[in-house]
C-alpha cells in the first residue's frame, strides 16, 4: 500500500473554493484548514496534493472527483455525492463519512482509519487496494463491488 506523496508540513495555505474559478476545476499543492463548504456542485473537479484538516464538506456534489496524493484528518464529508470518483494514495484520519455515496468508484492505495462510514455507498466501486482501520461501516451499501486485496480490516 502507497502513502500520499506529500509533506503537509511545508504546504502553504489555501482556499478550497478557488476551485470553482479554476478553468479545469483544479486544487493543487496546498492546505486546506478550518474550511467549511456545503451544498457545494462541481462536476470533474481534480484535487492534487492537497491535505485537508478540520474542514467541513458535507452536502457537497462532486461526481466524477479525481483525487491523487491527498490527506483528510479531522474532516467532515458526510451525505457527500462522490459518484464515479477515482481516488489514487488517499487517506483518512478520524473523518466523517455518514451517508456518503461513492457508487461506481476506484479506490487504489486508499486508507481509512478511525473514520465513521456508517450508510456510505460503494456500489459498483473498484477497491484494488484500500485498508479499513478502527473503522465503523454499519449499513454500508457494497453491492457489485470488487473488494479484494482489502487490508487490515478492523472494524469498531
Amino acid at each position: 500500500m502507497n502513502a500520499p506523496k506529500i509533506d503537509p508540513t511545508i504546504l502553504p495555505a489555501i482556499d478550497l473554493l478557488t476551485i470553482r474559478t479554476a478553468e479545469d476545476q483544479l486544487l493543487a499543492n496546498g492546505a486546506v484548514v478550518q474550511q467549511t463548504v456545503t451544498n457545494l456542485t462541481l462536476t470533474h473537479p481534480l484535487i492534487e496534493q492537497c491535505y485537508f484538516e478540520n474542514t467541513i464538506l458535507s452536502e457537497n456534489d462532486f461526481e466524477r472527483l479525481e483525487l491523487t496524493d491527498v490527506i483528510f484528518k479531522n474532516c467532515d464529508l458526510s451525505n457527500g455525492n462522490f459518484e464515479q470518483a477515482s481516488l489514487y494514495r488517499v487517506q483518512f484520519e478520524n473523518c466523517k463519512l455518514v451517508g456518503a455515496t461513492f457508487d461506481d468508484g476506484y479506490f487504489k492505495d486508499v486508507s481509512f482509519k478511525n473514520c465513521q462510514l456508517n450508510l456510505a455507498n460503494f456500489n459498483a466501486t473498484k477497491f484494488p487496494a484500500v485498508t479499513f482501520t478502527d473503522s465503523r461501516l454499519s449499513d454500508v451499501n457494497c453491492m457489485e463491488s470488487t473488494l479484494s486485496p482489502v487490508h487490515h480490516l478492523r472494524f469498531k
